[in-house]
Formats: structure tokens, sequence, C-alpha cells
């Protein structure tokens, strides 16, 4: 009996804690249904409430940047700048050019002479710059336009010629208010000649015309790489007809007047040609004009074919400025000042650079102290001093320093 209740006891115990089990599970399954539906129902009214953004739009590959595009190049523009006078000089002439026309690195654009079936004849007494040899007063016209002959003293002269003038007006002032007299040689192309060459002779300066011709690497004489450049419009080249010659002559001295003559700007291939320089001195001398040889090869034959002409000539004795520093331009004057004592007189030629003129600014005052006449041009080819038709082996050792192909 004690047995029986006892299993009986066990069982009643086991019914309950299994209800309790089974209860506790119920609830806690229960438990996690709510959970599940209430985490569900949250995640689906967050949708609702703030969708989910679409992913950015991939980006496009970039494109290789543009390649750099160089500056425009532009033909340089010179002004010309105000007049700063020197303190030991007196101011520049003034030439009233229009401030509104600045002076432009380029020249006027090549526009040829009219063609003429006939040579010009020749032009009318009194016009300036183109009177033909026979004269009123019997006179050439570079007598007739030349400086008066200063007085020497029986002492050495020098002259000193200034090529390319005219073009670079502000340094062509600078030139124009050395002392003088100088020889000063303009360029047909410059611009305002006629006001720039009058104020040049109203300082007491002699006039020439610096015509262009060919350098020799242009006409391909002697194959060597160009060293002169492009010598400008109208230039007179290697191969032109006589009659071409002439019209392109003309023009350059129509550009202005009251010069004696004229000289070679670069010229190292034309001044080689015997028949070019036959028709130059021949037009020379028809029009009563003298010609100094720049001498810009020692293979130029200007002097020897002006004096087969008979043409009043003169050939240059020393560059001064073949390399542009103080130092290498006193080192030629100084040549300058013993070929003429050496000789009776020597011819120098220069430009308007800065190192040249700030030398010569202070060497022209003192000429006349170092035993020597500083003359124009004229004085020396009136006197006859510089040697006519001079070998070129002579001419080049008188001026070997300043010998330059051009």
């Amino acid at each position: 009996m004690a047995r029986r209740s006892s299993l009986s006891r066990l069982k009643s115990l086991w019914h309950k804690a299994s209800s309790s089990l089974l209860g506790t599970m119920a609830l806690w399954a229960s438990m996690g249904l709510a959970l599940g539906i209430g985490i569900g129902l949250g995640l689906w009214l967050g949708d609702v409430a703030d969708p989910p953004k679409a992913p950015p739009p991939r980006a496009a590959p970039a494109s290789p940047p543009a390649p750099a595009v160089a500056p425009r190049q532009t033909q340089p523009r010179i002004d010309i700048a105000p007049w700063v006078p020197d303190p030991r000089r007196g101011p520049a002439p003034s030439l009233n050019l229009p401030p509104e026309d600045p002076l432009r690195a380029e020249p006027p654009a090549y526009s040829p002479p009219p063609a003429a079936a006939e040579p010009t004849p020749p032009l009318a007494p009194g016009q300036e710059g183109t009177l033909p040899s026979d004269s009123p007063d019997g006179l050439p016209l570079w007598r007739r336009n030349a400086l008066a002959a200063p007085a020497t003293g029986g002492r050495p002269m020098v002259a000193v010629v200034i090529d390319d003038m005219g073009v670079d007006q502000r340094h062509s002032l600078e030139a124009v208010a050395l002392p003088g007299p100088l020889t000063l040689a303009y360029l047909p192309y410059g611009r305002d000649l006629a006001q720039q060459t009058a104020a040049a002779r109203r300082a007491g300066h002699e006039l020439m015309v610096h015509v262009s011709m060919q350098p020799q690497s242009r006409s391909g004489v002697s194959g060597q790489a160009e060293s002169g450049g492009d010598p400008g419009p109208n230039a007179l080249t290697v191969g032109l007809p006589p009659e071409e010659i002439r019209r392109r002559l003309d023009w350059a001295l129509g550009q202005f007047g009251g010069y004696v003559g004229i000289n070679n700007h670069m010229g190292s291939g034309f001044t080689t040609s015997r028949p070019g320089m036959g028709v130059v001195i021949g037009e020379l001398k028809r029009r009563g004009l003298l010609f100094l040889d720049s001498r810009t090869t020692p293979s130029s034959v200007g002097e020897a074919v002006a004096a087969e002409a008979g043409l009043p000539h003169a050939t240059r004795n020393v560059f001064l400025d073949n390399v542009q520093t103080p130092a290498e331009v006193r080192a030629r004057l100084a040549e300058l000042e013993r070929i003429a004592k050496a000789r009776g007189s020597a011819i120098a030629i220069g430009h308007p650079h800065e190192a040249t003129l700030m030398v010569l600014r202070d060497w022209l005052p003192g000429v006349t102290g170092r035993g020597l006449a500083l003359v124009p041009l004229s004085t020396i080819v009136a006197h006859g001093i510089v040697a006519q038709g001079e070998a070129p082996a002579s001419a080049q050792a008188h001026g070997a320093s300043g010998a330059v192909t051009r």
C-alpha cells in the first residue's frame, strides 16, 4: 500500500512538471513569434518610409586632357620711347612724328615699281635725290649734297658711317644726336624718312642710302649657312635682269633726298656678281652719286668695278660692332685710329646699337685731341686718299678684324 501510494505521488509530480514545462515552452514560443512578427513589421514600415536609394551611376571614364596650345607668335612691335636727353649732350632733334603711328618692326609690304619698256631717262635738274650728273652748275649730285669739308689742319681723317638707320627710330634719333659730322646711311624701307633725314641734315650729318643687296647664302655662292638674314624688300639679287635692277635701285633712291651716294646693306652675294654690280655702278655714275663698298665679303668686286667705271668710291676699313660690347667697339676704334695715322684716312662702319652709341658719345668729342680730324665720307672721297682699285688682299689686311660675311 505504501509502495502504491509513492508511485501515485511520483506520477502526480511528473504530470505537474510536464504541464509546467510545456507551459513555459509555449510561452517562449509565443514571445519568439511575437518578436519575429514585430521585427518584420518594423522593417516593412521602414522600407515604406525610406525606400532604399538607387546606387549612384557609374562615372564616365575621364577624357585625356586637351593638348596645350602654344601661344600664337606675333610680330614684335617697337614703340618709340620718349627721348631721355644725355646730360652731356644737347637734346635730340624733334621729328614731330605722329604718336598714334608707332614704328612697326616689319618693313612695309613689297610693291614692285611699275615696269618700264625703256631705261629711265635723266630727270629734270632740281629734283632732290635724283638729280642727274649733268647739273647746271657742273657738279655731280654727290658734291652738291656733300657737307662742307671741315678744316683738317693736315691731320689724318676718319669718317664714321652709321648703317641701318631709319627703322629703329629711337636709336636712330640717338645717332642723330651724336656730335658730327657723321655719315648716316638710311634703309629705304624705314618710316618717315623725309622727316628723319631732314633732322639728320639739320644736325650736321651727311646722308647715304643703305641699299639692300642679296647675302651670300641666298645666291648659293659659297654654300655657307646664311649669316645675314633677309635683306628686306626690293633687294638687289643675283640673276635679276638689268632693267629690274635699275627699277629696284630707282625705288630705293626715291625714298628721300639729299644723299651723296649709296652703300650696300648685306650684299655678300650680290657684290660678288660683276654683271649685277656693273649695272649698279653704271646707274650711280649716270646720277652723279658715289659708292661706298661696305665690304661684307673679301670677294666683293664693287671697288674694282667702280674704279674701272671712274666712279667716285671708297671702301670700309673697320666694322665697329660685329661684337656688340663696349670693349669691342673701343678696340675697333683704336684700330681705326691706327689705320688713319698709317694711311692718312680710314672709314669705319657701325650701327645704332646701344654699345656703339654709348662708346661713340665718349669717343667723338676727343677725336681732335687724338690728332685726328672727323670728316664726312665725301671729304675722304674728294681728297682721293682712299686708294682707288685697291687689291682685295690689301683691303682685307687693313680691315681684317672687322671683316664679316653678310
